[in-house]
């Protein structure tokens, strides 16, 4: 065989084969995965080369549902559509995805065999918080119990959820108060959009150090009254918050700011009864077993009929002799003040008060006493003895001075009015014989003093301090050498 004939033939044999490859369709890209967000655009890729006369086809593997053979969509779903934005190009779009629409789709040329490229498509879900296996309105607790708050959640990924509690704050600007509002599932979706960047969703919370579908807080207390918050985040937005209010009881705590008050009769005294507690029942006061009305139209019949108005049914009225006032100082605390004013004291008003407050948990009581200011008023002899007193006006002659000191002694002797001793006569006389060198002037003492030096007195007999005593021993000393 010459060279020309191989030549031919192999050239011959050479163009055969390449028609033969040029007609086998081939995919651009194998198996694929596409994940979406829920409500999204999702595009299938399939990218197929020298199809020919070859059909494409698309099945959804789940179902064995076939949504498009060719250039025709076989489907109803008006959300599928067929790309095919150039030739090479068969894809298929679906918008918007929805959660059934996750799962294998197959893109398949009927060659034989038939060649196929698998899509999974995973759509994302954000967080969802299931109501039924949440909690809603926990039922209060008591205070030293286990406090146990569930938060079940669902979304693709799986969520993680983390626990927040809203701190309470009685002084906020308007500004503060509305931060204070909003959601921490919105907050949280602006940081993923760059919009913020906080470690906490809002200075106003307080990270509880626990994740998880259950918050478990043992041996809970009082200032875990509030709200809670449980957030669910999976990257996926919106996040999804619950809010869930909790109140934590426990029994009445009274304290009062003193436990005896003294007064003189005719004025008005006034006592205070801070009480703590969740909840507050009702409050009120009593001397004597009688209940002092603080408003309310029926008594309290606690448990076991605790108090009632007294043998007679009678109560103390509180709108002539009696003023109580109530207020809340801190609402967050449970803190509620309870004043008894007392007008116009008189010799039965003085005694024990109690004040009580009652809730579902105890019937609480603290006293406090109402003593008199005993005054001591001066005899007579006593007044006639000191109530004179000579100021001598000239200190130049040491004679005076001797004179001076004289009557002084003879007026501490002297218990009787217009008795005079010797020295005094003589002093008298003297200074008679001398009125320039020597001028008296006589005043009376004024009782002010006496009634001061009685008060001292009265509290250095009940001062408890050594300090106090101290000081009223040092003022009683210098008020009876003054006076004597």
């Amino acid at each position: 065989m010459n060279k020309s004939l191989q030549l031919l033939i192999i050239s011959m044999i050479c163009l055969n084969v390449g028609s033969i490859l040029a007609i086998v369709p081939s995919f651009d890209r194998t198996n694929e995965n596409v994940t979406v967000i829920i409500g999204n655009s999702a595009v299938l890729p399939c990218f197929i080369s020298n199809l020919g006369d070859h059909k494409v086809a698309w099945i959804k593997v789940a179902n064995t549902d076939v949504l498009a053979i060719g250039d025709y969509k076989v489907t109803n779903d008006e959300r599928i559509k067929l790309v095919h934005g150039y030739v090479t190009d068969w894809s298929l779009s679906i918008q918007p995805v929805n959660e059934e629409d996750s799962g294998e789709y197959i893109c398949q040329i009927n060659t034989e065999p038939q060649m196929v490229t698998r899509i999974n498509l995973q759509v994302l879900l954000p967080p969802k918080i299931v109501e039924e296996k949440s909690t809603i309105s926990p039922e209060p607790i008591r205070e030293g119990d286990t406090l146990v708050l569930y938060c079940h959640t669902e979304g693709i990924p799986k969520p993680k959820v983390s626990w927040y509690f809203r701190k309470r704050h009685h002084s906020h600007s308007n500004s503060a108060t509305l931060n204070s509002d909003r959601s921490v599932a919105q907050q949280q979706q602006q940081q993923q959009n760059g919009k913020q960047s906080a470690s906490l969703p809002s200075p106003h919370h307080e990270q509880v150090l626990q994740e998880g579908d259950t918050l478990i807080i043992k041996n809970v207390s009082r200032y875990y009254s509030g709200v809670f918050e449980c957030i669910a985040n999976n990257s996926v937005p919106p996040a999804a918050s619950r809010k869930i209010k909790v109140s934590v009881e426990f029994a009445p705590e009274l304290r009062v700011q003193q436990e005896k008050v003294e007064q003189i009769v005719g004025q008005d005294a006034r006592f205070e009864c801070r009480i703590k507690a969740n909840p507050l029942v009702n409050h009120y006061w009593m001397k004597d077993g009688r209940v002092i009305e603080n408003g309310l139209t029926n008594l309290f019949d606690g448990a076991a009929n605790h108090f009632k108005s007294g043998s007679d049914g009678e109560t103390l009225k509180s709108s002539n002799k009696y003023e109580i006032v109530t207020y809340n100082q801190n609402s967050h605390e449970h803190l509620t003040i309870s004043a008894l004013i007392v007008k116009n004291v008189s010799k039965n008003d003085f005694g024990m008060y109690q004040c009580f407050a009652v809730n579902p948990h105890n019937i609480s009581k603290i006293e406090v006493e109402l003593k008199e200011i005993q005054v001591r008023r001066a005899t007579s002899t006593t007044k006639a003895a000191v109530s004179r007193i000579l100021v001598y006006n000239g200190v130049e002659n040491n004679n005076n001075h001797k004179s001076h000191s004289n009557e002084l002694n003879g007026l501490r002797l002297s218990t009787k009015p217009g008795v005079q001793s010797k020295q005094q006569r003589k002093t008298n006389s003297s200074s008679g014989r001398n009125s320039i060198d020597n001028d008296y002037f006589e005043h009376d003492l004024n009782e002010n003093t006496l009634t001061l030096i009685n008060s001292v007195e009265t509290n250095l007999k009940s001062g408890s301090n050594v300090y106090q005593r101290f000081l009223l021993s040092i003022c009683l000393f210098l008020l009876q050498l003054a006076l004597f």
